[in-house]
């Protein structure tokens, strides 16, 4: 009878405690670290399973692409670290030359310079070194938008403040990324796009027209392709 009385209780006591949790300013801290380890385990999980056998056959080492995500996880999980003792004032001057340097390097890929693979124009050879600039354009463009709204911070009731310059100079990127037909990296993009317009207020009179011409746009990118469209196929 001890331990009936004491379960409700030990469960009552633990919700309360989520509840606590969930309502402290560090929420939202916690629910990001816990989405991100989820989702590199997963990750990483999800690479030894496709990858296995061919790096077994290559590489004689069935873990060899395994271990090469994880050293690029520890390097981005120390940069990340790096990161976060930056003030946010410094972050916000980084801005504007974050995002000119996302797009000369977006612009860059179209050029000889850039490496075509699987029908994909998303790399940029620089002599020895290959990278893929759409992925610098992510976290840039997320920099960019908390400087300019930071600045709009009194002004985001007015529809013309949200919109502008996040749509036309966000979608520049979007653009670029997209001319290298890297639909993947477009769209978790254009994702980024929409979740700081709703983070920012933006109502959803805005955002659900905005994301019926994204869907019209990512149906017409893969009917236009063949390959997309077999792999849908498939």
């Amino acid at each position: 009878m001890a331990s009936e009385a004491t379960s409700p209780a030990r469960s009552t006591g633990v919700w309360s405690q989520l509840k606590a949790l969930a309502a402290s300013p560090m929420a939202p801290f916690y629910f990001v670290v816990a989405s991100v380890l989820i989702l590199v385990s997963l990750g990483v999980m999800m690479v030894l399973s496709a990858s296995s056998v061919f790096a077994l056959a290559t590489q004689e080492d069935p873990y060899y692409f395994a271990i090469r995500q994880v050293a690029f996880l520890v390097a981005g999980f120390v940069f990340a670290l790096i990161l976060m003792r930056i003030p946010p004032d410094a972050l916000r001057k980084l801005g504007w030359p974050v995002w000119m340097l996302a797009v000369a390097l977006l612009i860059m890929v179209l050029t000889p310079l850039g490496v075509t693979i699987y029908g994909n124009t998303n790399w940029l050879a620089i002599g020895p070194f290959q990278f893929q600039p759409s992925e610098f354009a992510k976290l840039a463009l997320i920099v960019w938008c908390g400087a300019i709204f930071h600045v709009k911070r009194g002004r985001l009731h007015e529809p013309l403040q949200l919109a502008v310059p996040l749509l036309p100079l966000g979608g520049l990127i979007l653009a670029l990324v997209l001319a290298g037909r890297d639909l993947g990296t477009g769209l978790i993009i254009g994702l980024i796009i929409v979740l700081i317009m709703w983070f920012i207020g933006t109502p959803m009179r805005v955002l659900i027209p905005l994301g019926a011409a994204a869907a019209g746009l990512v149906a017409l990118l893969v009917y236009g392709s063949g390959s997309r469209m077999g792999r849908i196929a498939v």
